[in-house]
């Protein structure tokens, strides 16, 4: 089974600092070059696409996100045909422009039932729409579905009315999934249930940037029959660079760590014993005091955690495949058990794994 980790690209990553990339998509730099990433249309539409982005298209595997969740997070009106024309132009493969059924509340955002007929109304319109121009015989380029839901029964209402326009089953395609709620064990389980139920051969998994939560769905995947591509994607290592920490390795592969709590200044992270690429050019760029907002110093700290994330999902993906039970039992810990059961016997869990399961919430 292979599996791609695709980092959501921002536009500042695709410049050059000192005649050096600030990317891992320059196949000038073969120790780090990885051709792979997921771009957003609502980002991305008008701007000119840079040459490593193409050579990524061409090369690797580049996901072209529809933008939807900007349709509820942000109110914009987006038009399907515009989507799918931009996905074809640049990108390997692109998902429909789907209508999240979601309710935007500050940060956060609850499912609303009260739309979800709504939601699936206009996706299916936009489906429609889309595939007027969506060419699978004269193009390179592959249309992905989307599945939406919180439990089984509304994930396979999604799917089954969207696969009645279109099944998106040819070789190349395939279908993203949105886990409801993010970054939760369960929702992987439900996620894992509906792939093998619907026989879905390549999949990506929308928003599903945990750590644990993407070793735990490879596990899962490998002991439920390898599917042929699972990809992911993650920002992660864009917020946490954000917030000026600095990953590393350790516990034999099974664990991301800070080399400190917080990389305070860019000395705190010129004087980190790291050998990664960006690294050894920033001890060769540093000079005294530059501030937390220097540019070369966020770009070097930025694809400094890229490369480490993109080595940790490497070694996960390798323990996956030796011993997925053991994989899953590392991560999930005292909820092993009920993951399994889960997992094996298609038993309806809604608990939470972030906090504690007392005694009492087993009765």
């Amino acid at each position: 089974m292979k599996h791609l980790f695709l980092p959501a690209i921002i536009c500042r990553w695709l410049d050059e600092r000192n005649g050096r990339p600030a990317n891992w998509l320059d196949p000038a730099y073969p120790d780090f070059h990885r051709p792979q990433a997921l771009i957003s249309h609502a980002v991305w539409s008008g701007l000119d696409m840079p040459p490593v982005l193409d050579h990524a298209r061409k090369n690797g595997f580049l996901l072209g996100d529809s933008g939807g969740f900007s349709i509820v997070s942000r109110g914009v009106s987006l038009d399907p045909v515009n989507v799918i024309r931009w996905q074809q132009k640049h990108c390997t493969v692109g998902v429909i422009l789907d209508v999240p059924p979601y309710r935007i509340s500050g940060r956060a955002y609850q499912s609303a039932g009260d739309i979800w007929d709504a939601s699936l109304k206009r996706t299916l319109d936009n489906v429609c729409r889309g595939l007027e121009h969506y060419d699978y015989e004269g193009d390179s380029f592959r249309w992905w579905g989307v599945v939406q839901g919180e439990n089984q029964e509304q994930m396979q209402r999604w799917y089954e009315a969207v696969a009645k326009i279109y099944p998106f089953n040819r070789p190349g395609e395939g279908w993203a999934i949105k886990p409801t709620p993010a970054n939760n064990f369960y929702s992987m389980v439900r996620s894992v249930r509906f792939i093998q139920e619907n026989k879905v051969k390549r999949v990506h998994m929308l928003m599903t940037t945990g750590i644990k939560t993407v070793a735990v769905l490879l596990g899962m995947l490998h002991l439920t029959g390898p599917i042929e591509l699972v990809t992911y994607d993650s920002a992660s290592a864009g917020i946490y660079t954000g917030n000026r920490h600095a990953w590393r390795i350790r516990d034999h592969g099974l664990t991301l760590a800070e080399w400190l709590p917080r990389v305070y200044t860019p000395k705190d992270f010129f004087e980190m014993p790291c050998t990664c690429p960006p690294c050894t050019w920033f001890k060769e760029e540093y000079k005294e005091n530059p501030n937390l907002e220097d540019p070369l110093f966020i770009d070097r700290l930025a694809l400094h955690n890229h490369l480490i994330l993109f080595d940790f999902f490497d070694r996960i993906g390798k323990l996956a495949e030796k011993d997925p039970e053991k994989l899953i039992k590392t991560y999930t810990k005292a909820n092993y058990g009920d993951i399994m059961r889960a997992l094996r016997q298609g038993e309806v869990v809604r608990r939470s794994v972030s906090r504690p399961v007392k005694l009492v919430d087993r009765i």
